[in-house]
């Protein structure tokens, strides 16, 4: 093999590893419904709720690729509402009929530390996705070091919350780092939990 291409595959890996040493992710809280004893879901929407367009669509991708890879199959909410706005509760449910999800997934930025100023999140309101969906629209927070994110795991079908994690992750980078950071986290805990295959 080719020094060069030895060299360049060796910096590569010290690099990631640099990288994943800077990066600390922790799931602080999470529920269970333990009432829930069906198979696991087949379809899941992914809808984030971020500081702006651009962190909303890089989790929400990156979650998507990430669950495809593993044979999950994830739809990101850009990818269907061109939207770049709040949206109505009958948009997101005509795309679950149509589409036959049977599942949603909506996570947002609770809280960020280090930075000047952000808005605490209200206390959730019971009453499905939807309503958890709208709250999270109301509460926007700015980007920094220390990043709290939260995520709900819905049933569509009877719009019933099954599974809730506070994630905190700490590291000096961007945006895309922290969301590659907690990513592995959602998606083995969901599947521990025997909510994905």
């Amino acid at each position: 093999m080719n020094r060069n291409l030895l060299f360049y595959n060796a910096l590569i890996i010290m690099l990631t590893v640099v990288i994943n040493a800077c990066t600390t992710t922790t799931l602080k809280t999470e529920w269970l419904d333990k009432t829930y004893h069906e198979d696991p879901f087949k379809k899941v929407l992914i809808i984030g709720v971020f500081y702006n367009e651009e962190e909303k669509i890089i989790f929400e991708n990156e979650l998507a690729q990430q669950m495809v890879l593993r044979e999950i199959n994830a739809i990101s909410s850009n990818t269907i509402f061109k939207e770049d706005k709040m949206l109505e509760k009958e948009m997101i449910e005509k795309a679950l009929n149509e589409l036959g999800i049977d599942s949603v997934l909506v996570a947002r930025l609770v809280k960020v530390d280090e930075v000047g100023t952000y808005y605490e999140p209200q206390t959730y309101i019971t009453g499905g996705f939807y309503n958890y969906y709208v709250q999270c629209c109301q509460n926007p927070v700015s980007s920094g070091r220390n990043i709290m994110i939260e995520i709900k795991f819905f049933q569509a079908r009877q719009d019933k919350l099954l599974w809730s994690a506070l994630s905190e992750t700490i590291l000096d980078g961007s945006f895309e780092k922290v969301t590659k950071s907690l990513i592995p986290y959602i998606i083995k805990d969901l599947h521990d939990k025997k909510l994905i295959q």
